[in-house]
């Protein structure tokens, strides 16, 4: 017998599973907000073609690196825990199975740059550097680094979602725009193609400058890389990052 109004309060079945489902779209949405996944955009402003190599901490997504002639440019959404490294490669010569060579760069004389030792072993690279945790709680860490010497100008810079207060308190844009020809010292100069100075071939050991000579042009010169000011943290509202090769150089220091 059944009685009217006798109904229990506790949900049934169908509705539980409702609620199980609501929550999981949710979820799925806030973690597919474009707030998670950031742009990091590879701008070539120089005046010759850049192959840009990137290695990291996952394959997702999986960037199709290839050639940027002079003021074409390159995204890609990184996944939110991505960590991992980019830089730019002149004068490459690759065929149609992706070997080849680099004038600057080079890593391993592929076209697609893997994350083993030979890029480990790689010199004379200007290097961004990127951690994100997250997205969406915790700050994001970059610099640009000159901790394997020096090839190409280089300047990342943050920008920020819409209307949030963190555009009152921007981050720091981590740069080193230097001209080689002027700069680096004669004997740590490799050049190519006559007088232009490729790569200046400067390490550190951490903080410590292997190549002292290096590291007192460029502490002059590239205030504003690693190891001269550790990287910068950026607050989780940061949308997005832009990596420029040969951005235009102020007429002013900082």
């Amino acid at each position: 017998m059944v009685f009217f109004g006798s109904r229990s309060s506790h949900p049934t079945a169908g509705t539980a599973m409702f609620l199980i489902t609501f929550v999981c779209f949710l979820y799925l949405g806030a973690a597919e907000s474009p707030m998670a996944y950031k742009t990091i955009r590879v701008v070539n402003n120089c005046a010759f073609p850049v192959w840009p190599a990137i290695v990291g901490s996952t394959d997702l997504p999986p960037p199709q690196l290839r050639k940027l002639r002079a003021g074409e440019s390159y995204s890609w959404k990184a996944d939110p825990f991505w960590s991992g490294s980019v830089w730019g490669r002149t004068g490459c010569v690759f065929n149609s199975q992706g070997l080849g060579s680099c004038d600057s760069g080079d890593c391993g004389g592929n076209l697609q740059c893997e994350d083993d030792e030979r890029t480990a072993d790689i010199m004379a690279i200007t290097k961004a550097e990127f951690e994100l945790l997250g997205g969406i709680a915790k700050p994001d860490t970059y610099s640009v680094t000159l901790e394997k010497g020096y090839n190409l100008p280089m300047s990342v810079v943050p920008s920020y979602a819409a209307n949030n207060i963190s555009i009152s308190r921007p981050c720091e844009s981590m740069a080193c725009t230097a001209d080689a020809n002027a700069v680096c010292p004669k004997k740590l100069q490799e050049k190519k193609k006559g007088s232009v100075v490729t790569v200046c071939k400067g390490h550190y050991d951490g903080y410590l400058p292997r190549s002292p000579a290096f590291s007192k042009a460029f502490q002059k010169a590239c205030p504003r890389a690693f190891p001269y000011r550790s990287g910068t943290i950026c607050p989780p509202s940061t949308a997005s990052y832009t990596l420029t090769f040969c951005p235009r150089r102020r007429r002013s220091s900082p």
